[in-house]
């Protein structure tokens, strides 16, 4: 009897026992899931912020404030649509030359500007540049001749196309200034000196500088917008 009473007493212990231990684990449990739960979480390492490439520049070079362009993109005519081959317009200008001069009666003065603008060629040519330097664009070229003549002259060529006498293409004469349209852009774009025989003198290109040319090339026959005269 005794024996039966201890072996239960052993069994109701162990189960006892048994109960605590699970109890105390499944209270344990929770503590140590909220103890690494709340753990801060490493963070992913920033991806690197990529610099944005400079938005290109865009300028006109009409505008005396563009000095530093890139000349290539600015030129004001582009030299392979000329219409005529290298060899075709130095023909033209020699013929031309031998002949050169003031013609129905502007004599003296305007002889002289002629001399001075052809004195000018092989000049630089800079998309945007002033003058400043021996270096021009179109419109500061034309500038910088009429200054010489005591007529100031605005900067740019639409400027320019805005003032003076209005002179038909027949009524050309050395001197008179010659403007044409959409060279590099919609509406007045060029200018240039008409220097007589056909020919007039103008700040080209980066690549071609200060030139004479015939006015009648393909090129410059098509872009022609009219003419005016100063003085």
């Amino acid at each position: 009897m005794t024996r039966s009473k201890n072996l239960r007493l052993q069994t109701q212990t162990t189960i006892a026992f048994t109960l605590f231990a699970l109890t105390s684990t499944s209270f344990a449990a929770p503590q140590n899931r909220s103890r690494f739960e709340g753990a801060p979480k490493a963070k992913a390492p920033a991806a690197p912020i990529k610099a944005k490439p400079a938005a290109p520049r865009t300028t006109d070079p009409d505008d005396e404030n563009t000095i530093n362009v890139t000349l290539e993109t600015g030129d004001e005519e582009l030299d392979h649509t000329l219409g005529a081959s290298e060899d075709q317009i130095a023909k033209s200008r020699a013929a031309a030359e031998a002949n050169l001069g003031p013609r129905n009666g502007r004599t003296g003065t305007n002889s002289k500007l002629i001399s001075r603008a052809l004195s000018y060629r092989g000049a630089r040519y800079r998309f945007g540049a002033s003058g400043t330097n021996g270096v021009f664009d179109c419109s500061s070229f034309v500038q910088h001749l009429m200054q010489g003549e005591g007529v100031s002259l605005p900067r740019t060529a639409r400027e320019q196309f805005g003032q003076g006498k209005k002179i038909s293409r027949s009524e050309l004469q050395p001197g008179d200034i010659v403007f044409f349209a959409g060279t590099y852009r919609s509406g007045i774009s060029h200018v240039g000196m008409y220097v007589g025989n056909g020919m007039f003198v103008h700040a080209a290109s980066s690549k071609r500088g200060v030139v004479m040319d015939p006015l009648d090339l393909p090129y410059y026959n098509s872009k022609y917008a009219g003419a005016r005269r100063f003085k």
